[in-house]
């Protein structure tokens, strides 16, 4: 079955004081801009740019969007408010009953932004808008990983800010690799992005699968294995109990089973 909501990007750039700037510019507090795309089915969302199309201003809706998964996950009936009363845009109104959302383009309460009669009580589901999401926070995290530790650092400062207000670390994704099995988490912790990967242990028989070392990256790739960690080692129990703290309701239930079986494995071997 098709979604009825899809989440892309196009052009990002940092903001600069004149003109665009290329993302490997980015520093953590500059703003990010960029065409941010929101579907909804098959229409695309107006009025998410403040002088155009591209120039969609990502810290604020990356955590915005965040915020809103956020309830979603927690909350059965709400009404979610997007005013930001900037350069006279409208407010963005998300209201939740049950899996049904509806959404609507209002009238601004700060900056006289005007209500879109084309965009009034658009439907879709809550588990179609969840899948967007995760595409998109995916392909975000991909993108930033081509261009600079410091831009993947951005992302994961801006969904920390949404998603994590006590600091706690914030599953980003997981996998089982079709190696023979090894695990990976990506984990956004403190305004930085950490990388594990749990390795299989080469195994011949199903009977004989396992894993081995564990091994910790700086960014986005796991498959950097930047450094080793000696199993049921001092250093492996604590990173255990950092990836124990993590969030995980943001990402979908199959990567939590990932990153749960992970965590299973590490804790065997410490005990």
């Amino acid at each position: 079955m098709t979604s009825s909501v899809r989440i892309w990007f196009e052009n990002l750039a940092a903001a600069g004081h004149e003109e665009p700037l290329p993302l490997s510019s980015l520093t953590t507090e500059q703003h990010v801009h960029g065409g941010l795309k929101i579907e909804i089915g098959g229409r695309l969302v107006p009025h998410l740019g403040f002088f155009g199309p591209d120039d969609v201003c990502f810290d604020t809706w990356v955590e915005e969007l965040t915020r809103l998964v956020e309830k979603l996950l927690h909350c059965p009936e709400f009404t979610h408010v997007f005013d930001e009363g900037e350069q006279g845009q409208p407010a963005f109104v998300f209201d939740r009953s049950g899996d049904k959302i509806l959404f609507s383009i209002r009238e601004s309460g700060f900056s006289g932004g005007k209500a879109d009669p084309e965009w009034q009580e658009i439907e879709f589901t809550a588990a179609d808008f969840l899948t967007a999401y995760q595409g998109f926070v995916d392909l975000l995290l991909a993108t930033m990983a081509t261009t600079s530790a410091v831009a993947q650092n951005w992302l994961s400062k801006r969904i920390m800010s949404a998603a994590s207000p006590d600091n706690a670390p914030v599953l980003l994704d997981s996998e089982i690799w079709r190696d023979g099995g090894s695990l990976s988490a990506r984990i956004a912790d403190r305004g930085v992005i950490l990388s594990f990967w749990l390795q299989t242990n080469g195994w011949d028989h199903p009977k004989d699968a396992g894993h081995v070392h564990l091994y910790v990256s700086k960014g986005a790739n796991p498959q950097l294995k930047e450094k080793k960690v000696e199993m049921a080692s001092v250093s492996e129990r604590r990173w255990l109990a950092l990836l124990r703290g993590a969030k995980i309701d943001l990402v979908d239930v199959s990567k939590q089973d990932h990153f749960k079986r992970m965590l299973a494995i590490l804790h065997r071997r410490s005990c």
